[in-house]
């Protein structure tokens, strides 16, 4: 470690655990809920729903099965490997099976409900969804190619000998 009167160099933090068991439970919560989501939706179609038996539900079904084991195959591996770029690179992984199964939803599955304004609320929601998978593709892609952190004490630090205050660099 390097130090003189205006510079003294931190070496980067790594998690504490508390960090590390916190987003180790927030893999297998998600793994649980999708197995979970996978259950319910199968059973969807056995529903006395008049616009899922008027749909071909059944056809965007292999979309959203492929999208929830995408889901549990990046908890999986990142339960047991869990560094900073993975991470961020299963949340590209799994945003693009979201991405085709959020747009096959929209294109297979009409949604036509008696009332005209669900419709509209529906069809504008599910586009959100996509404007939103869009969005964290571009952020998670950001944070895979910078690589930086979201925690500020990394790297160099200036010091002001008067007044104590770090400076980031």
């Amino acid at each position: 470690m390097i130090q003189d009167d205006n510079l003294k160099v931190v070496k980067p933090q790594r998690d504490s655990i508390m960090d590390i068991v916190g987003r180790k439970i927030g893999y297998f919560v998600t793994i649980v809920v999708t197995m979970i989501g996978v259950v319910v939706v199968g059973m969807v179609p056995d529903w006395d729903l008049s616009f899922i038996r008027n749909a071909k539900f059944e056809d965007w079904l292999p979309y959203f099965y492929l999208s929830c084991a995408a889901t549990v195959l990046a908890n999986c591996l990142l339960l047991g490997l869990d560094p900073y770029r993975l991470r961020h690179l299963m949340q590209i992984f799994t945003n693009a099976f979201s991405l085709v199964s959020m747009l096959a939803l929209i294109s297979i599955f009409p949604f036509r409900f008696e009332d005209d304004t669900l419709d509209t609320v529906v069809h504008i929601a599910l586009w959100l969804g996509v404007l939103g998978i869009c969005i964290s593709f571009i952020t998670e892609g950001v944070k895979v190619l910078v690589g930086q952190r979201e925690k500020q004490s990394k790297g160099k630090v200036k010091v002001k000998a008067k007044h104590d205050e770090a400076i980031p660099q």
